[in-house]
């Protein structure tokens, strides 16, 4: 039982970083998405200077 307890723990962990990964990601990607309707012209220029 000892073992099955530490392998749930290890899965539960696992799952829990790669939640929280997921979650950054979404969380940069809604910042990405926000600066880029608040700042449309600013990134369109700098794409055309680039």
């Amino acid at each position: 039982q000892r073992d099955l307890a530490e392998r749930a723990a290890e899965r539960l962990d696992y799952f829990a970083t790669q939640l929280g990964r997921l979650e950054g990601i979404a969380d940069a990607l809604v910042v990405a998405g926000r600066n880029v309707r608040l700042f449309p012209l600013p990134n369109v220029s700098w794409v055309a200077v680039g």
